[in-house]
């Protein structure tokens, strides 16, 4: 597997008062170019929920508008803001693996599975 680098979407994140946070959308993945759910966020973001709602609102967008079947998302193992995020959208760690010689966590969420996260 490896990641293409191509974006199929991609927002900025802003606060209220217009501050840019970061950004938050989908990568292609893999040969299959299955959507891959992305966010970055400055630290001064992090532990108030943004990267939840970012992420919720792209996934929204993806399954709701794009109507993509499944979207897959990597972490690494040490991230566990990350991977808590991931967990409270419903995607399931499925493998460990490596890309360009670094290991991450694969996870993924089916559109069913989805419509079905509160």
């Amino acid at each position: 597997m490896h990641s293409s680098g191509e974006s199929l979407a991609m927002w900025t994140v802003r606060l209220r008062d217009g501050a840019v946070i970061g950004r938050c959308g989908f990568y292609e993945f893999g040969e299959d170019r299955t959507p891959e759910l992305a966010f970055l966020l400055s630290e001064s973001a992090w532990g108030r929920g943004l990267a939840t709602e970012a992420a919720t609102a792209a996934l929204a967008y993806g399954f709701g508008v794009r109507r993509w079947p499944r979207v897959v998302a990597l972490t690494r193992p040490e991230n566990l803001r990350s991977k808590r995020v991931l967990e409270k959208l419903g995607l399931e760690n499925l493998k460990a693996i490596s890309i360009r010689n670094t290991p991450v966590d694969l996870f993924s969420i089916q559109r069913e599975a989805w419509s079905q996260t509160p």
